[in-house]
């Protein structure tokens, strides 16, 4: 894990900016994957940062799920508003 804070933002803001991107690019799965792991490593190193940020493990891991649970939903709809899109 990382124990600097500001690394651990940044892996947080960069894993939200992948996932906004699996959105954009709907059947790459890369993104996604990248970004779910870099939200998953963010949370983790901000349980262990020495700062005011310190945030508990069962908060993280609650926010990881539903994190990763409205990214789930909102990839079925927006799946299925392209296959019934009609040229």
């Amino acid at each position: 894990m990382v124990s600097d804070p500001n690394l651990a933002i940044v892996m947080l803001a960069a894993g939200v900016l992948l996932i906004y991107t699996e959105f954009c690019l709907i059947g790459k799965v890369v993104p996604g994957v990248l970004g779910g792991i870099l939200l998953l490593v963010g949370l983790a190193s901000l349980t262990s940062a020495p700062t005011a940020a310190q945030i508990s493990w069962p908060f993280a891991a609650t926010l990881a799920i539903t994190i990763v649970g409205i990214t789930a939903y909102l990839l079925r709809i927006a799946v299925r508003a392209r296959r019934n899109k009609r040229y």
